[in-house]
């Protein structure tokens, strides 16, 4: 990091000289959203934070570059300082749940060897970004004004995970892995909402409804 002046120096035919001085500063990224996506394990989805919750990119208003998932389906959204303080609404000095939406679409979901064709969504205070994920986002942005907190043990409880799964945060896949008796159920309910999800998709596309972007049937439903 530092600041750099780089100079700039022509002149005419006449030799008349003119110089101007860029500074330059490089700084390290501000803030950083890190997490995975998860059907399976999406490979190279497309990643946005969204400020307009609306799904799309914004531009300006929204984070400027989407960012792609690895081989393990996992992403970094690099925040520089101006960008945290656009966002940062509250100058808490980090992103809050109710300050944007991170929005995974397209990839390749590698547990099922498939093309993954929809969208899911999650708070920017998540981890991972999944159907059950999408859900709680749903429930949060359903104009009742319920808190992240309520939003996840609403859809715990409506659909009788154990209490101490955190549906933003719990990898069930890693969790599998580890040996994790909680994993098999959250993987099940999961299966079964993404099944969901994409059935809306389908149905959407057989009826010929409009829609802005990919998936958003099945995160709308």
């Amino acid at each position: 990091t530092g600041t750099y002046n780089v100079t700039y120096s022509v002149a005419d035919q006449a030799g008349n000289p003119a110089s101007v001085v860029l500074q330059v500063v490089v700084e390290n990224y501000a803030y950083a959203i890190i997490g995975k996506a998860i059907d399976g394990y999406l490979v190279g989805s497309t990643v946005i934070f969204d400020v307009y919750r609306n799904g799309v990119l914004d531009g300006v208003h929204d984070l400027s570059s989407p960012v792609t998932t690895d081989g393990s389906g996992q992403f970094v959204l690099s925040l520089t300082t101006p960008e945290l303080e656009l966002f940062d609404t509250n100058k808490n000095g980090k992103i809050d749940s109710d300050e944007g939406r991170i929005v995974v679409s397209g990839g390749f979901d590698v547990t099922t060897n498939s093309p993954f064709s929809g969208s899911y969504s999650s708070d920017a205070n998540s981890t991972v970004v999944s159907p059950l994920s999408t859900l709680v986002t749903a429930v949060m942005d359903d104009g009742t004004g319920m808190t992240k907190e309520e939003a996840k043990a609403k859809v715990v409880q409506a659909l009788g995970l154990p209490a101490n799964i955190d549906p933003t945060n719990y990898d069930p896949l890693a969790a599998a892995s580890g040996g994790d008796a909680d994993s098999i159920k959250v993987l099940l309910v999961t299966a079964r909402l993404a099944n969901m999800m994409k059935q809306a998709d389908a149905f959407a596309e057989y009826r010929g409804i409009p829609f802005t972007s990919a998936g958003q049937a099945g995160t709308n439903f």
